[in-house]
């Protein structure tokens, strides 16, 4: 089976950036892809390897790292299954997000309209403003919608006993 593992490490001193990448280069049969911490002295190789548990694909992937950088300390490792993966991938990075004319027609009512609930204070803050106007993420508009007073006229004054 192959498995997708990410092994983090610190190495004992500065590394340079054209060894890392050579590291990564000689791991490219595990399509590895590597990053490196600003302080240059640790960072993490992804790669894909082929073992029949999680424990021996981890196992096989610090090998193949540890082995490549003297004196390096492994401090994290992350297995899981290629699917997993994928569908990881699959999974977008942003949030769905919506302007005025989304919120319209999710409401079933104009941009103008749209804009008005912006100014209520229970309406979701924008997530991205962006100069032809705020985004907001889709989820939280659609559950003020679903949530929100429909009931017509102004809303009933609360008294207080004095």
């Amino acid at each position: 089976m192959t498995w997708h593992t990410s092994v983090a490490y610190r190495a004992p001193a500065p590394l340079d950036l054209d060894f890392v990448t050579e590291v990564a280069e000689s791991l490219a049969d595990h399509s590895a892809a590597a990053t490196i911490d600003r302080d240059m002295q640790g960072g993490s190789f992804a790669l894909f390897v082929d073992a029949e548990t999680p424990t021996a694909a981890a196992e096989r992937a610090v090998s193949l790292v540890s082995g490549r950088i003297d004196g390096a300390t492994v401090v994290g490792i992350a297995v899981q299954s290629e699917d997993a993966f994928d569908a990881e991938l699959a999974q977008p990075i942003y949030p769905e997000v919506v302007g005025y004319a989304e919120i319209a027609k999710l409401g079933g009512v104009s941009r103008q309209r749209a804009r008005q609930w912006a100014a209520n204070p229970s309406f979701p803050d924008p997530v991205i403003e962006t100069e032809q106007g705020p985004l907001r993420e889709k989820a939280a508009v659609v559950k003020w919608l679903d949530t929100r007073n429909t009931r017509p006229g102004r809303p009933s004054a609360t008294l207080t006993a004095s």
